[in-house]
């Protein structure tokens, strides 16, 4: 079972509160709750947010969406206009598009969304001896969490050998 929440999971949609600031009450801004799920698959996402921030989610049976929002939820960054982007992490399409390595390239680039790991990391962990990708997990903690990574540290491990023997 793959299982993350964190801050306000108790709140509905239609929670009251919600719906009394919604209607111009003065106090913090209202409550916002999406949901999501599939019975079938096994996979829940439920979002609460103020002004567009990460205030609590649950996630359940999706873990690079758990991941995502683990990391905009202590960074206290907001989330996309566009919620279902978080859920199309773990959709098919996420696999075609390259997986989480495929929003950049460089340095910088997160390459371990879960342990929020950047390439550059990743690369000089390779650099200083780390030959497999257990060896990057221990040393990083990258390819510890949902595992759609661990192709990107395979493939960066592979190309720091094939320079060398060049």
């Amino acid at each position: 079972m793959n299982l993350a929440l964190a801050g306000a999971v108790a709140a509905d949609p239609w929670d009251a509160f919600s719906l009394e600031n919604a209607a111009g009450e003065s106090g913090p801004p209202p409550l916002q709750v999406s949901l999501w799920s599939d019975p079938e698959h096994g996979a829940y996402v439920k979002m609460a947010t103020r002004a567009g921030v990460l205030v609590g989610f649950v996630a359940l049976g999706m873990p690079r969406a758990a991941a995502e929002l683990t990391l905009l939820f202590e960074s206290g960054a907001e989330l996309p206009a566009d919620r279902s982007v978080i859920l199309r992490l773990d959709g098919p399409e996420a696999a075609l598009a390259g997986g989480p390595s495929a929003a950049g390239t460089g340095p910088e680039a997160t390459l371990c969304r879960c342990a929020g790991v950047s390439r550059g990391e990743v690369q000089e962990a390779v650099g200083n001896g780390c030959s497999t990708v257990e060896d990057i997990s221990r040393k990083t903690r990258a390819g510890t969490g949902c595992g759609g990574c661990r192709d990107g540290l395979r493939e960066l491990i592979e190309a720091h050998f094939a320079a060398a023997a060049a």
